[in-house]
Protein backbone atom coordinates (compact mmCIF):
# COMPACT_ATOMS: atom_id res chain seq x y z
CA UNK A 1 0.00 0.00 0.00
CA UNK A 2 2.65 2.21 0.91
CA UNK A 3 4.38 1.67 -2.26
CA UNK A 4 1.81 3.36 -4.61
CA UNK A 5 0.98 5.89 -1.96
CA UNK A 6 4.58 7.35 -2.28
CA UNK A 7 5.20 6.69 -5.97
CA UNK A 8 2.32 7.85 -7.74
CA UNK A 9 3.41 6.72 -11.17
CA UNK A 10 2.56 3.45 -13.22
CA UNK A 11 5.62 1.95 -12.51
CA UNK A 12 4.63 2.45 -8.61
CA UNK A 13 1.42 1.25 -9.51
CA UNK A 14 2.75 -2.35 -10.96
CA UNK A 15 5.39 -2.38 -8.17
CA UNK A 16 2.61 -2.08 -5.86
CA UNK A 17 0.57 -5.19 -7.52
CA UNK A 18 3.60 -7.44 -7.56
CA UNK A 19 4.15 -6.82 -4.27
CA UNK A 20 0.70 -7.67 -3.29
CA UNK A 21 0.54 -10.94 -5.63
CA UNK A 22 3.83 -12.29 -4.09
CA UNK A 23 2.75 -12.22 -0.59
CA UNK A 24 -1.64 -11.95 -0.38
CA UNK A 25 -1.86 -15.60 -1.14
CA UNK A 26 0.61 -16.43 1.70
CA UNK A 27 -2.15 -15.12 4.31
CA UNK A 28 -3.93 -18.05 4.51
CA UNK A 29 -1.72 -20.53 5.06
CA UNK A 30 0.43 -18.35 8.13
CA UNK A 31 -3.02 -17.93 9.62
CA UNK A 32 -3.46 -21.93 9.47
CA UNK A 33 -0.39 -22.75 10.83
CA UNK A 34 -0.25 -19.93 13.41
CA UNK A 35 -3.31 -21.33 14.75
CA UNK A 36 -2.08 -24.62 15.53
CA UNK A 37 0.78 -23.43 16.50
CA UNK A 38 -0.28 -20.63 19.17
CA UNK A 39 -3.48 -22.59 20.64
CA UNK A 40 -2.30 -26.97 19.89
CA UNK A 41 -4.20 -28.90 17.50
CA UNK A 42 -7.43 -29.05 19.47
CA UNK A 43 -8.44 -25.99 19.31
CA UNK A 44 -6.97 -24.88 16.14
CA UNK A 45 -9.95 -24.51 13.95
CA UNK A 46 -12.09 -22.25 16.54
CA UNK A 47 -8.44 -20.36 16.73
CA UNK A 48 -8.29 -20.01 13.11
CA UNK A 49 -11.96 -19.50 12.86
CA UNK A 50 -11.50 -16.33 15.82
CA UNK A 51 -8.45 -15.55 12.95
CA UNK A 52 -10.92 -15.15 9.58
CA UNK A 53 -14.04 -13.45 11.62
CA UNK A 54 -11.50 -10.31 12.14
CA UNK A 55 -10.08 -10.97 8.32
CA UNK A 56 -13.49 -10.84 7.55
CA UNK A 57 -14.27 -7.84 8.96
CA UNK A 58 -11.34 -6.22 7.61
CA UNK A 59 -12.27 -7.41 3.65
CA UNK A 60 -15.68 -5.50 4.62
CA UNK A 61 -15.00 -2.12 6.05
CA UNK A 62 -11.94 -1.43 4.78
CA UNK A 63 -13.30 -1.03 1.42
CA UNK A 64 -16.36 1.45 2.40
CA UNK A 65 -13.55 3.46 4.99
CA UNK A 66 -11.24 3.57 1.75
CA UNK A 67 -13.79 5.03 -0.40
CA UNK A 68 -14.80 7.83 2.38
CA UNK A 69 -11.65 8.62 2.61
CA UNK A 70 -11.13 9.16 -1.27
CA UNK A 71 -13.78 11.08 -1.75
CA UNK A 72 -13.15 13.45 1.36
CA UNK A 73 -9.61 13.87 0.51
CA UNK A 74 -10.04 13.62 -3.47
CA UNK A 75 -7.07 11.01 -4.16
CA UNK A 76 -6.41 7.51 -3.15
CA UNK A 77 -2.95 8.72 -1.18
CA UNK A 78 -4.48 9.03 2.43
CA UNK A 79 -7.18 5.17 1.72
CA UNK A 80 -3.40 3.83 1.10
CA UNK A 81 -1.80 5.45 3.38
CA UNK A 82 -4.33 4.34 5.77
CA UNK A 83 -4.06 1.28 5.07
CA UNK A 84 0.02 0.78 5.24
CA UNK A 85 -0.59 2.13 8.31
CA UNK A 86 -3.03 -0.09 9.80
CA UNK A 87 -0.62 -3.13 7.90
CA UNK A 88 2.37 -1.62 9.80
CA UNK A 89 0.43 -1.88 13.30
CA UNK A 90 -0.54 -5.51 12.67
CA UNK A 91 2.89 -6.36 11.83
CA UNK A 92 4.38 -4.68 15.14
CA UNK A 93 1.68 -6.52 17.15
CA UNK A 94 2.24 -9.70 15.42
CA UNK A 95 6.33 -9.30 16.50
CA UNK A 96 4.67 -8.68 20.08
CA UNK A 97 3.39 -12.67 19.79
CA UNK A 98 4.28 -14.71 22.96
CA UNK A 99 6.31 -18.01 21.36
CA UNK A 100 3.76 -20.70 20.69
CA UNK A 101 2.41 -23.30 23.38
CA UNK A 102 5.48 -26.19 22.69
CA UNK A 103 8.07 -23.37 22.66
CA UNK A 104 6.85 -21.55 26.20
CA UNK A 105 7.03 -25.43 27.84
CA UNK A 106 10.38 -26.57 26.89
CA UNK A 107 9.11 -28.65 23.95
CA UNK A 108 11.63 -28.54 20.78
CA UNK A 109 9.11 -28.22 17.85
CA UNK A 110 9.05 -29.87 14.71
CA UNK A 111 10.47 -27.87 11.70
Amino acid sequence: YLVYALIKVKFGFYLSAVLFGLTAWSIPTIMAAAAGDFVGPRLAPAGLGFITLFFGIGQAVGPALGGYLADQTGSFTVPFLVAGGISLLGMVFSSKLRPPLQERAGVPTKA
